[in-house]
């Protein structure tokens, strides 16, 4: 009869739910869904898709491609494979590399390539063609300059 009452008393107060909160639950999302997320936002906007885009290409709603994205949710690998159809990507260019190291700009850390997202969203389809397309001919000139 005492664990009955003491749960009656829990759950009138609320003690179990911060109980249960005190925990990390296994199914938490963590550093690898958050860089998992980050390489999602990042491929989607040098695609030039919005989130609506996204989520209606792969059937979920533009707010859990927001919580992916920032991650919140942890992206199942049946939902990470239709977002490297959409995204015309393998599923290794999503995960962090082995030894720990990323070749890949963290957009969100650079003010400047933020800057360019609003801008690209600006730009028609052909628009923003062009400028990846100018993106990476610069890319290939910075290398080829580094090789000589």
């Amino acid at each position: 009869m005492y664990p009955l009452r003491w749960y009656a008393y829990a759950r009138n107060t609320n003690l179990a739910a911060k109980t249960r909160s005190s925990k990390i639950s296994p199914r938490t999302a963590g550093e690898i869904d958050r860089h998992v997320g980050l390489r999602v936002r990042t491929l989607r906007l040098e695609r030039g898709l919005s989130q609506e885009d996204l989520a209606e290409a792969i059937g979920v709603t533009f707010q859990q491609i927001q919580k992916y994205e920032k991650g919140v949710n942890r992206v199942a690998a049946s939902t990470l494979f239709a977002i490297c159809k959409v995204l015309d990507s393998d599923v290794a260019s999503f995960l962090p590399k082995v030894d720990g190291t990323n070749t890949s700009p963290n957009v969100l850390d650079d003010p400047s390539l933020l800057k360019l997202a609003p801008l690209m969203a600006e730009l028609d389809a052909d628009g923003r063609k062009l400028l990846v397309d100018l993106a990476r001919t610069l890319v290939h000139h910075q290398t080829s300059a580094r090789k000589r």
